[in-house]
């Protein structure tokens, strides 16, 4: 059974008006939640305890208010809790997301979000004075494609890339244009510029996470 075949057409409506609310090429959302659960609303990764379709840790979900069982909502109901980090993550970007890297950037570790958005913007590092910086990068090693001990925007990029690549997911995409009408883009600005160039509700949550890598 393919990722795309688990998601009701109402999710995928859903997700086109998500993208429309937020002046975003929805394929932005539904590539980074590919790379993070293989759009499985059910995921759970045993090692962090991340849960759901962008695989949110425990800490964030309570800091959401949201279930502590996400993982058995549908994917359409989880689509509240996940754009109210999308509403913080907007903030820190100041403006809509235009890359998937750039989402996925704040999905996984806001607060390093203020290094800048070029590709080779440092998210994590192994070597990082921050204690939890370090960990994130321990626990998400997998995500620096080119083994440098930093994952930058570029390695962010490349990773999406490559998962947008497994079966299931072109399937995905196209009820995704379909229920969008055609606003879904295949370009480097949707899987992040990152990888090519050289590679409800309006309220802000300020939540800071970090994910063991898939």
């Amino acid at each position: 059974m393919s990722a795309a075949s688990g998601l009701s057409d109402t999710f995928f409506a859903l997700l086109a008006d998500l993208g429309a609310r937020h002046a975003t090429d929805p394929e932005v959302f539904l590539a980074v939640w590919n790379a993070e659960s293989d759009l499985k609303p059910s995921a759970i990764n045993a090692q962090s305890g991340a849960r759901g379709l962008n695989q949110m840790i425990p800490r964030t979900l309570r800091g959401l208010g949201a279930p502590v069982a996400f993982e058995r909502l549908s994917g359409e109901a989880q689509l509240p809790w996940i754009e109210l980090l999308i509403v913080d993550g907007e903030r820190r970007n100041e403006g809509p997301f235009t890359s998937a890297a750039r989402y996925y950037h704040s999905n996984f570790f806001p607060r390093t979000m203020s290094r800048g958005a070029s590709p080779a913007t440092v998210v994590v590092a192994r070597d990082a004075a921050d204690s939890d910086e370090r960990a994130a990068y321990a626990a998400n090693a997998g995500l620096d494609v080119d083994h440098d001990g930093r994952i930058t925007l570029a390695d962010l990029g490349a990773w999406i890339a490559r998962r947008s690549r497994r079966a299931g997911y072109a399937t995905a995409r196209a009820r995704l244009e379909l229920a969008a009408g055609g606003f879904v883009r295949t370009t480097a600005r949707t899987l992040g510029a990152a990888i090519v160039v050289p590679v409800l509700l309006g309220v802000a949550v300020l939540v800071t996470s970090w994910k063991a890598a898939r």
